[in-house]
């Protein structure tokens, strides 16, 4: 004979089953509210290390600037001769006077004068046609004029010194790769001029278009950046179909171009503006050499 279902007990069971299953729930339930909680207690730091890292980059990033900015100052003074050729002997100095002479500066108003960087080879010559050359191009030599009416003199003299001869500015590192990307801009026809004003790289869509200063490379991409239903490529007709970037239309300051059809805004959260301390020259680099600015001015200057 069967035994007899005993259904008190049945219930007993599965009840202390069911207790002890919501027991374990509870438990787990506890241990995912308490994950959450620690979730979103990373949650908040990691968010709070968010904005000090931003804080921290943006402070950095302004900390360049301004030492970028201090030492393209301290470089003021200074300018680089081009294409002055490299002997074996002492010759710089002979060399650097009779330049000098032809630009109507004395000698005395030279402070400091060495060669720029290693030397690349015992005799290099300089280029006659500021074109091609097989031959390495000698080092630069690095001048440092007394004050800021010698160096404004030398510029707007330059226009005298021999061919493949030619002075620029002398830039920190960081401008000096602005503004190769900058003529590599103006190779590709997009822009007409790309040069150095005062330590600041400069650029101009138009023969006669208005400068417009260009702070970092985020810049220059957003000053490239053809505006909605205008096409990527800009004209060559806009670049005027020349090589030179001789103009009378400089060192007014103002960011815009006039009637280029780009966008001309200023680099907003990018990097802090440059600022041009002193606007005493101007150099406009076409391939290797430079079109002096002033050019267009009489001998005083005016």
């Amino acid at each position: 004979m069967a035994p007899k279902f005993d259904a008190s007990a049945a219930i007993a069971d599965l009840k202390l089953t069911m207790e002890s299953r919501f027991n374990s729930l509870k438990d787990e339930f506890q241990i995912i509210k308490d994950l959450k909680s620690e979730l979103e207690k990373v949650n908040k730091t990691n968010a709070k290390l968010q904005r000090d890292n931003s804080e921290l980059k943006s402070q950095l990033d302004a900390q360049s600037v301004e030492l970028d900015d201090l030492s393209q100052y301290m470089k003021r003074h200074s300018i680089l001769i081009h294409g002055v050729t490299e002997s074996d002997n002492d010759g710089d100095e002979t060399a650097v006077s009779e330049l000098l002479d032809k630009a109507d500066i004395s000698l005395s108003f030279v402070d400091v004068m060495h060669r720029l960087g290693p030397r690349k080879g015992k005799n290099v010559s300089a280029s006659t046609s500021r074109g091609l050359n097989s031959k390495p191009n000698p080092r630069p030599i690095i001048i440092r004029v007394l004050g800021h009416a010698t160096r404004r003199q030398m510029f707007i003299n330059s226009r005298k010194l021999p061919t493949g001869i030619f002075l620029t500015e002398h830039l920190t590192p960081k401008r000096a790769a602005l503004l190769r990307e900058a003529k590599a801009v103006k190779s590709r026809g997009i822009i007409h001029a790309a040069y150095s004003f005062n330590g600041m790289v400069t650029i101009r869509f138009k023969r006669d278009g208005k400068p417009i200063a260009v702070h970092s490379l985020d810049h220059l991409s957003l000053l490239l950046r053809p505006p909605n239903g205008v096409s990527g490529s800009n004209t060559a007709g806009d670049a005027g179909g020349t090589t030179d970037g001789s103009s009378s239309n400089v060192g007014d300051g103002d960011p815009t171009n006039s009637g280029s059809g780009w966008n001309q805004v200023p680099a907003s959260g990018k990097s802090k503006s440059i600022n041009a301390r002193e606007t005493d020259s101007q150099l406009s680099v076409a391939g290797n050499g430079c079109t002096n600015v002033y050019d267009n001015l009489d001998e005083s200057g005016k």
